[in-house]
């Protein structure tokens, strides 16, 4: 699962120091700083109820949490 956030990093050494920061966190696959556009992104690896949901259903396809 990919994730894109807005950011506010001017330089490219503060960049990296976030995405070294990010990197460290439980289940971040991969990370990208781009301070140029403001902006990073990171992956994490899909949760096996998504996978047969993308399966079944397509990868455009949106489930929705339930209340009980």
């Amino acid at each position: 699962m990919k994730k894109k956030f807005a950011c506010e990093i001017d330089c490219a050494n503060c960049a990296q120091k976030v995405e070294d920061a990010i990197r460290k966190l439980d289940g971040v696959v991969d990370v990208k700083v781009n301070f140029l556009m403001q902006k990073f992104t990171w992956r994490r690896p899909m949760s096996p109820l998504r996978k047969c949901l993308r399966l079944r259903f397509g990868p455009d396809r949106k489930s929705k949490r339930i209340s009980a």
